[in-house]
């Protein structure tokens, strides 16, 4: 969707944002509020981690997600 996300690093989050990249992974409610309002204070940031999200998403189709899938679908 590109939307810079900050997620607390638990269960599958990690997966899904590119600490830095497309958004911040941290740990704690302090670190979480602090990285959510870094981002809404800064458009520069914003509009940077926006790119990298929807330039990510453009490399991630169904097919890609099928193959991940079917990879963590055999492993278990």
């Amino acid at each position: 969707m590109g939307v810079p996300a900050v997620v607390e690093d638990i269960a599958c989050m990690r997966e899904r944002v590119e600490h830095g990249t497309t958004g911040f992974v941290v740990r704690g409610e302090s670190a979480l509020a602090e990285a959510a309002l870094r981002l809404l204070r800064d458009d520069a940031l914003w509009r940077e981690r926006q790119m990298n999200a929807v330039a990510k998403q453009g490399r991630f189709g169904w097919d890609e997600a099928a193959s991940a899938w079917e990879v963590n679908f055999i492993v278990l």
